[in-house]
């Protein structure tokens, strides 16, 4: 009875290390309520302060063009601008060849063109039409056209890259940018958030009534990289219809210039990114590795149920294992532990600067350090039993007892024996 009882008590803690890992490994997986707060680490931008975020000088040191509206206008030299490109579909593609729009900021007009342009800065026109054959402008209007009836709304000239980015940091939030109120970030992926109480936002943090929604494409060891999420979000609030034409143009102009040469992240995350990448990538293996070696344990203690203790190479082979994976299951919880600390102070203590907020799960982190304690528990009670005897089979007691017994019963007959030949002499 000993021994079916503890039997099923290792049993039931490895199909318990084995599960537990399990929810650790796919939370976040899918867009499901009991799997998206399972998740590493969350982060709300909700009082996010894009000045802090974004270095307009440095956006000035990448790039002296100008946007205006979907065209972008390449320096080409300290008074004129050429118009080298247009996201616009139904726009006529120009080359850096086509005549500047101001060839000197000194006259009244352009020659070329006949465009009225500033006397002292680097306007270009407020709207312009072209042709097959060459680029015109007018002042007059405001409409692009590619040869054809169709014509979209441009808006006035917006300035180089560093003053878009300056004027819409100055004037923007974290929702013009297209940003969810909450990134919750997982080993396959992230979920967009909702937090529950909208009049909280801009003053205070709640990451009590959040609806996780819109969660990515799974995808294994995945990793968070702030600059590829941003510009996912950009390109779509860029491509979304409601967005306004001077928004979707500054937008635009971010985008395409923004790299982490002019994206200021918190503290020294931004150093740190690619160990912080690796750690992600190994802390996915070590679970994989303990949900794997978890089942094959269980598969050895239900043979150990049926199977002779007298194969002693099977019962060391599966103490090895639940070693190994007592030992996997605590790096594993350490390591996520460790690495999601270390991100969510780097976050937390620059949160009046940035005005971003981040959180562990408690899902998670339960789920890790409650995996590697039931593989403790399953190496103690391994350890308990082979210690005590308390694995042997009956059949093994039986041969014990048996053997006693045969033992005593020829024990007794020599005594007889014995006190026969007292008797006769």
């Amino acid at each position: 009875m000993m021994f079916k009882f503890f039997r099923f008590i290792l049993i039931l803690l490895s199909i318990a290390t084995c599960i537990l890992a399990a929810l650790a490994l796919v939370g976040s997986y899918q867009d499901q309520t009991w799997l998206t707060k399972a998740y590493l680490i969350n982060f709300q931008p909700t009082q996010l302060k894009l000045g802090q975020l974004f270095q307009a000088n440095d956006f000035k040191k990448r790039d002296n063009g100008l946007y205006m509206g979907n065209c972008y206008y390449g320096n080409s030299g300290a008074y004129g601008e050429n118009l080298k490109s247009c996201s616009t579909p139904t726009t006529a593609q120009a080359t850096a060849a086509d005549t500047p729009v101001a060839a000197n900021p000194d006259a009244a007009t352009n020659a070329a063109t006949g465009v009225a342009v500033a006397a002292t800065t680097n306007a270009i026109p407020t709207g312009y039409t072209t042709t097959a054959g060459a680029n015109t402008y007018t002042s007059a209007t405001n409409t692009i056209n590619s040869g054809s009836s169709s014509s979209s709304a441009i808006p006035s000239n917006l300035g180089n890259v560093g003053q878009i980015v300056q004027r819409f940091s100055s004037s923007s939030t974290y929702k013009d940018l297209g940003l969810a109120d909450v990134y919750s970030i997982s080993l396959w992926g992230y979920c967009r958030g909702t937090i529950g109480n909208q009049e909280s936002i801009g003053q205070t943090y709640d990451n009590s009534n959040v609806t996780y929604t819109n969660c990515t494409k799974a995808k294994p060891a995945f990793f968070f990289d702030p600059l590829t999420v941003l510009k996912q979000e950009l390109n779509n609030t860029i491509d979304d219809p409601k967005t306004d034409v001077n928004k979707k143009a500054a937008l635009t102009a971010i985008r395409d210039n923004v790299s982490y040469e002019n994206l200021n992240l918190p503290g020294d995350l931004e150093k740190n990114l690619k160990s912080m990448q690796s750690s992600t990538k190994a802390l996915f293996a070590i679970l994989v590795a303990v949900v794997v070696l978890s089942f094959i344990s269980i598969i050895i203690q239900l043979l150990g149920c049926v199977l002779s203790p007298d194969h002693c190479c099977l019962s060391f082979l599966n103490f090895l294992f639940q070693c190994l994976i007592f030992v996997l299951a605590v790096v594993a919880s350490g390591l996520s532990t460790g690495l999601y600390l270390y991100v969510r102070s780097q976050v937390n203590d620059n949160v009046k600067d940035y005005g971003v907020k981040s959180f562990l799960s408690i899902s998670f982190y339960a789920y890790t350090w409650s995996s590697a304690a039931a593989a403790w528990l399953v190496i103690i009670f391994s350890l308990l039993g082979h210690c005590c005897g308390l694995f042997a089979t009956n059949r093994h007691r039986f041969r014990t007892v048996h053997h006693h017994e045969e033992s005593s019963s020829s024990d007794d007959e020599k005594l007889e024996h014995e006190h026969e030949d007292e008797h006769h002499h």
